[in-house]
């Protein structure tokens, strides 16, 4: 067969090897887009947990307890005072708050619930205080000074639930970024096991292509281009439905936090949020596989093509 004619092959108008409109190509597409919906779900739910992770990291580096805990015959108030009045004078502290019975009881609410009786137990009282730097040692002056005179307070500058956030939050963050691996994974062998049954299925036009001279990076274009467009619209129809997923879960999460349930999930796990850069990862997601799908058909249909040969 002449160079000419495999040339006039190439350049002719592209014929379709693989009917665009089958039942395995709407199934391959319901999978890539079940697939693409986990996979973002993933990566999102990935930016939700490290920015909770970081707020919540933010909000109790910057903050200090110091609990006076009361015994019989000792003025509570007067004690809370004092201590109080000594962060104040401290260098460390940027602002000082403190917390009457009533605030104190109301802090329990979310963990204790409310209508219980709490008049009757010795709850401790608190000062809050917001601390001028992050640096742990300017804390130590103050912690002296309220040994010496006020025994009964406790300063607790949040080190081990700083720890334990940090853990948590790495944790969650491994936990949602191999559940994405796996979920890429899958997507790449389906696209990989289509590629070799639709190649199989058209092995006859593939022989003949061969025969008057088609080059094999022809034929592989054909299959890449294939595999590319059910994989943009999977990737397409598995991002929206995410996008919405999390549209419809801060909505939910934003009227639900006027009740008392909703209003303990805020204070134990925070505000649900998906920001922007999160909206931005789905649409990066979506195409990096989109990207992922076409470069993998074409790698397979190529070792496909030298098997054969």
């Amino acid at each position: 067969m002449s160079e000419e004619t495999g040339a006039d092959v190439e350049h002719a108008a592209p014929a379709r090897l693989i009917p665009h409109d089958t039942v395995s190509g709407r199934a391959l597409t319901a999978v890539i887009a079940i697939l693409t919906f986990l996979a973002c779900l993933c990566a999102g739910g990935a930016v939700v947990l490290a920015a909770a992770s970081s707020a919540w990291r933010d909000d109790v580096a910057r903050e200090i307890t110091i609990q006076i805990r009361p015994h019989v015959g000792a003025d509570a108030d007067a004690e809370a005072e004092k201590v109080a009045a000594l962060a104040k004078q401290s260098p460390a502290i940027a602002s000082v708050r403190l917390l009457s019975r009533a605030q104190t009881e109301e802090t329990l609410k979310p963990w204790l619930g409310s209508g219980l009786d709490l008049s009757q137990l010795p709850i401790p009282r608190l000062v809050v205080a917001t601390l001028a730097s992050r640096d742990p040692t300017a804390l130590e002056p103050l912690r002296a000074q309220l040994a010496l005179q006020t025994p009964d307070a406790a300063l607790d500058d949040n080190a081990v639930w700083l720890s334990h956030l940090s853990a948590v939050g790495r944790s969650l963050t491994l936990f949602a970024g191999l559940l994405f691996a796996l979920v890429v994974a899958a997507i790449a062998i389906a696209i990989g096991f289509a590629t070799r049954g639709a190649m199989a299925g058209a092995r006859e036009i593939v022989e003949v292509l061969h025969f008057v001279g088609a080059s094999d990076a022809f034929i592989t274009k054909h299959f890449q281009r294939y595999f590319f467009r059910l994989s943009a619209e999977g990737t397409s129809v598995g991002g929206a439905a995410a996008i919405v997923m999390f549209s419809i879960s801060e909505l939910f999460a934003a009227r639900g936090a006027a009740s008392a349930e909703g209003a303990t999930m805020t204070v134990l796990l925070g505000a649900f949020h998906l920001p922007l850069v999160g909206y931005g990862a789905i649409v990066g997601v979506c195409a990096a596989l989109v990207a992922m799908a076409a470069l993998f058909s074409r790698v397979v249909a190529s070792a496909h093509l030298r098997a054969l040969s």
